[in-house]
């Protein structure tokens, strides 16, 4: 079993995305975790010329068991350690290391200018004893995805506001978009089919993300 407030823990993560869309679940009870790839509209290939079955391979999966109470340091350093190897990632040269707030993780997609206002104005008067130097708007700003430059018209009027409201508060303005995926009633895949990438069957390849099917485009 898993222990919130204690131990015994195990950690669970994936080395990179660089295959498939690599998902973790746990149980409501903390009693059980299970680790899974999506493979929709992923080609399989034979090892060998003389080997008849189609395989496919997943991005390395990473497991650690935490011994109770055993909590010296941050028990994810070894595989935020063992991710920034694998994926050759290179030392922090442009500041500060960021820390701040995300929208997503109370609003996700119920988000306003004015909601989002009264949350950077918080965060500026706690400045002190809660210190945050960035402020990221997720989903929800726009209203599809492909289309990030369309706004949700009963929601925002210009992102530029965001931004100044966060830059009022000390805060350097993020803004979260996934440019290599479009939900198939956008506008963007109405105008550009051609952008959507497809296996050799002609079925377009699904990005996986959040769970949903949209569209993979291709970047090229």
């Amino acid at each position: 079993p898993m222990d919130e407030i204690g131990g015994p823990a195990v950690i669970l993560g994936w080395l990179s995305q660089h295959q498939q869309l690599g998902l973790i679940t746990i149980d409501q009870n903390l009693k059980y975790a299970q680790m899974t790839a999506t493979h929709d509209a992923i080609i399989t290939q034979r090892m060998a010329d003389s080997d008849t079955r189609n395989v496919t391979s997943t991005d390395w999966a990473y497991a650690q068991l935490v011994a109770p109470h055993h909590y010296d340091e941050e028990p994810m350093v070894h595989f935020l350690h063992a991710a920034a190897a694998y994926n050759e990632a290179r030392p922090l040269q442009n500041g500060p290391i960021l820390t701040g707030w995300c929208s997503w993780y109370h609003y996700y997609e119920n988000i306003s200018e004015g909601k989002l206002r009264d949350n950077f104005t918080r965060l500026g008067q706690m400045q002190k004893t809660v210190p945050t130097n960035v402020a990221v708007v997720d989903d929800g700003y726009m209203t599809a995805w492909g289309d990030w430059d369309a706004l949700k018209p009963a929601n925002f009027t210009d992102l530029r506001i965001v931004s100044r409201d966060i830059q009022a508060n000390h805060m350097r303005p993020g803004l979260w978009m996934a440019p290599f995926a479009c939900d198939k009633h956008s506008k963007l895949a109405k105008e550009h089919p051609d952008w959507i990438i497809r296996n050799d069957r002609g079925y377009p390849a699904n990005s996986s993300n959040c769970g949903k099917f949209f569209y993979g485009l291709d970047a090229t």
